[in-house]
C-alpha cells in the first residue's frame, strides 16, 4: 500500500513539474520595446536586495532613465519597471511588486497615468496583469481589472491564453530575451521623429480638480512611501499633452502641492535638460536613446542634489549594473561601426571590443586596393603569414586561433552560443577559390569568387550580433 502511494506521489511530482516546465514555455510573454519585458528583467535580478532606485510606469519610463548611464556616472543601482499602458492600480501593484524583494531609497513614479482610466488596447491588459508571478498582489489588480467572472477565470488560472501559444512559438520562448537581462528595463531606440509641443498647452494653468481615482493613486503611494520607508519622487515625462489632459496633469499636480510631495515635468524643465524636440523622440512622447541620455544626466544630478545614494561601483553583489554598462558599450560600439566606411577605422574600434569572434581575409589582388587595408592588418594584430601573402585569419576574444594561407583550402568551426555555429570556408569553386563566412546554414556574405580586397567578418558573443559583415575593395 505504501509503495503505491509513494509511486503516485512521485507520478504527480512529476505531473507538477512537467506541467509547470510547458506552462514556462507556452506562457504569454511581455515582447514589447525590441523584445523587452521589465518585469522579467526585474525577476532576473533574484532577491538580492540591491536595487536604490526604481522608475514605475508606462511605456514611457522604459525609454525614460538609462541605468547603465546612471551606474557608470554615480554608482546609482537604478531599475525602469515600465509597463506599456500602466495604469494607476498597475502601477501600485509594480511597486508593491518591487517591495517583495528589494528596499529601495528613492522610487520615482511617472504620473501620466492619471490621464486615462482602463485600458484601450487589449494587449496592455495582458502586459500589466499577466507578466507578474501569480501571487496575492496579482489577484487583487486581476479582480480590480476585470467585470466577469470568466473574465477572472481566465487571467488568474492563465490557461485559456496559454493554450492559444503553441502556434506562435518562437527561439525568446525557450531562453530569456537578452534585453530583459542586461538592459535593467531600459529599451534602446535610435528612431528620430521630429515634433514640437503645444507651449501655450503646455504653461496653461487651468486645471480639472483631481478625481477620486487619481487622488487614490497619489495618497496610497505616499502612504506606502512613509510605511516602508522610501522616499517618492512623481514625474510627467515630456510628452505631447492636449488641453483636456494638460488640466488633469495640473489638477494632480496642485494636489501635490497641497500635500507636499515632490514632483518633476520634464516637459517644463526642457531647457535646462537640454531636450531637442527635433532629434531626442521616437514619437510625441518615446524618448530615443539620445533624448534618454539627456534626461537621465538630469535625474542623476537631481538624486545627487536631493539624496545621499551609495555608489556601488566595483561591490561584487552588483553584477547586473556592470553587465548593464558593458551591454550598453557592446551596443554603442556597433552603432559607432555602422556609420564607418574605412575598415581601418573599423578595426579601431573591434580591437578595443571584448568577446569577438573576427574573420578577416585578404584575397585576390588585394595590394593594388586604395585603402589602408595594411593598418586593418597592424591593427588587428594579425600574424601567421604575411600581410603581402594575405589568407584568412579567425580572432577569438582578441587571440588569433586559426590562419588559413591564401592557396590552402580549409574550413574552421567556431561555437559561439548554445544555438549558433560560425563556420568560415576558404573553397574551391567552378569559377575560383572563395571565402565563405556563415552561421546556422546561412552565408553572411554573398559568394564572390575571385574576389580582390578585404572581407571583415566580426560576431558579437555578448549581444549575439553580427556587427561587421562587408567586402573592402
Amino acid at each position: 500500500m505504501m509503495k503505491q502511494l509513494g509511486k503516485v506521489i512521485a507520478f504527480l511530482l512529476i505531473f507538477i513539474l512537467g506541467l509547470s516546465g510547458l506552462y514556462r514555455i507556452f506562457s504569454w510573454k511581455e515582447t514589447s520595446g525590441e523584445n523587452k519585458s521589465s518585469v522579467q528583467a526585474l525577476y532576473e535580478i533574484g532577491d538580492k536586495d540591491r536595487v536604490d532606485v526604481v522608475f514605475i510606469g508606462p511605456s514611457f519610463t522604459y525609454s525614460l532613465a538609462n541605468p547603465a548611464i546612471l551606474w557608470d556616472d554615480y554608482g546609482i543601482a537604478s531599475f525602469n519597471l515600465g509597463v506599456s499602458g500602466q495604469d494607476t492600480e498597475a502601477a501600485y501593484t509594480s511597486i508593491l511588486e518591487v517591495l517583495k524583494t528589494q528596499t529601495p531609497e528613492v522610487v520615482m513614479v511617472d504620473f501620466s497615468a492619471t490621464m486615462t482610466e482602463g485600458y484601450q488596447v487589449e494587449s496592455n491588459r495582458y502586459r500589466n496583469m499577466l507578466a507578474y508571478r501569480l501571487s496575492k498582489e496579482n489577484y487583487e489588480l486581476i479582480d480590480k481589472l476585470t467585470e466577469t467572472f470568466d473574465e477572472k477565470k481566465d487571467f488568474l488560472l492563465r490557461w485559456p491564453i496559454v493554450h492559444t501559444r503553441y502556434k506562435e512559438l518562437q527561439r525568446y520562448d525557450f531562453e530569456q530575451y537578452m534585453p530583459s537581462i542586461y538592459t535593467l528595463g531600459f529599451c534602446y531606440d535610435w528612431t528620430i521623429m521630429s515634433w514640437m509641443p503645444d507651449f501655450t498647452v503646455l504653461y496653461s494653468k487651468e486645471q480639472t480638480p483631481i478625481s477620486p481615482i487619481n487622488q487614490e493613486f497619489v495618497d496610497k503611494i505616499v502612504a506606502l512611501s512613509q510605511e516602508r520607508g522610501f522616499s517618492v519622487v512623481f514625474y510627467l515625462p515630456a510628452l505631447d499633452r492636449g488641453e483636456d489632459t494638460q488640466r488633469i496633469f495640473n489638477g494632480v499636480e496642485a494636489y501635490m502641492d497641497e500635500i507636499g510631495v515632490t514632483y518633476l515635468d520634464f516637459a517644463r524643465n526642457a531647457a535646462e535638460i537640454g531636450i531637442d524636440y527635433q532629434t531626442d523622440f521616437i514619437d510625441h512622447g518615446h524618448s530615443n536613446y539620445t533624448g534618454a541620455k539627456k534626461l537621465t544626466d538630469y535625474i542623476g544630478r537631481f538624486l545627487a542634489e536631493n539624496f545621499r545614494l551609495e555608489d556601488h561601483r566595483g561591490e561584487p553583489d552588483y553584477e547586473p549594473w556592470e553587465l548593464c554598462s558593458l551591454y550598453q558599450s557592446h551596443l554603442l560600439a556597433m552603432k559607432n561601426v555602422q556609420t564607418l566606411s574605412e575598415p581601418a577605422d573599423i578595426a579601431e574600434i573591434l580591437v578595443n571590443m571584448d568577446q569577438l569572434v573576427i574573420v578577416a581575409s585578404l584575397e585576390g589582388d588585394f595590394l593594388s586596393s586604395d585603402r589602408d587595408l595594411a593598418r586593418v592588418y597592424d591593427t588587428l594584430g594579425l600574424y601567421g603569414g604575411e600581410y603581402e601573402d594575405g589568407g584568412t585569419w579567425v580572432i577569438q576574444d582578441g587571440e588569433l586561433t586559426d590562419y588559413i594561407p591564401r592557396d590552402t583550402l580549409g574550413e574552421v568551426h567556431i561555437r559561439v552560443n548554445s544555438a549558433d555555429t560560425v563556420s568560415v570556408f576558404r573553397m574551391e569553386t567552378e569559377e575560383g577559390t572563395n571565402v565563405k563566412c556563415q552561421m546556422g546554414g546561412l552565408p553572411y556574405n554573398p559568394l564572390q569568387p575571385n574576389a580582390s580586397g578585404l572581407y571583415l567578418m566580426a560576431y558579437d558573443k555578448f549581444t549575439n550580433e553580427v556587427i561587421v559583415n562587408s567586402w573592402f575593395r
